[in-house]
Parts: structure tokens; sequence; C-alpha cells
């Protein structure tokens, strides 16, 4: 029962900071960015649940190992792609982004 209202709560997060990114941005290619990154993860995320529950008990920590080395790659790659596109709206050649 923990695990299904863990899941719920974990969920409901999830929409709730997909929608707060969307609303945060300022311009269109930004918004249009935020919307198909949330998207893909969304379902990589999905992907990466299903594949815990059909994969047997010792080989999910190489999915979990697998599943950190890309957040941590791919967090840092779509920050920096995200921070440029930010750059670009904003106009201004001295941007700091708050990413």
């Amino acid at each position: 029962m923990e695990g299904i209202i863990g899941g719920i709560i974990g969920i409901l997060g999830g929409i709730l900071g997909t929608g707060l990114a969307i609303a945060s941005t300022q311009g269109p290619k930004e918004r249009a960015f935020v919307v198909k990154t949330a998207a893909i993860v969304w379902l990589v995320v999905s992907f990466y649940v299903g594949l815990l529950w059909i994969t047997p008990y010792p080989y999910r920590w190489l999915l979990v190992g697998v599943y950190i080395v890309g957040m941590l790659i791919g967090v840092r790659k779509l920050r920096k792609k995200h921070t440029e596109i930010r750059r670009q709206e904003s106009g201004e050649p001295d941007f700091k982004s708050h990413l």
C-alpha cells in the first residue's frame, strides 16, 4: 500500500513540476524546448519503471546504474541547451541564467 501511495505522490509531483516548468518559460522557443523535453523525460522514466517491474532482482541494479549515469549526462546537456535558448531569446549578450 505504501508503494502505491508513494507512486501516486511521485506522479502528482511530476505533473506539478512539469506544469511549473512550462509556465516559467519566457519565450516560444524555450516553451517548445521545455514541452518536448518534458514529454521525452516522461516517456524515458515510464519505460525505466516498466523495465524495473519485469527485470529479475539481481539485474535491476544494472538498470539503476544505467539510469543514474544517463540522467546525470542528460540533465547536464539539457540544462546547457536550455540556458543557450534562454540567452538567445533574452537578446542580452551578457545574460546570466538562473539555471
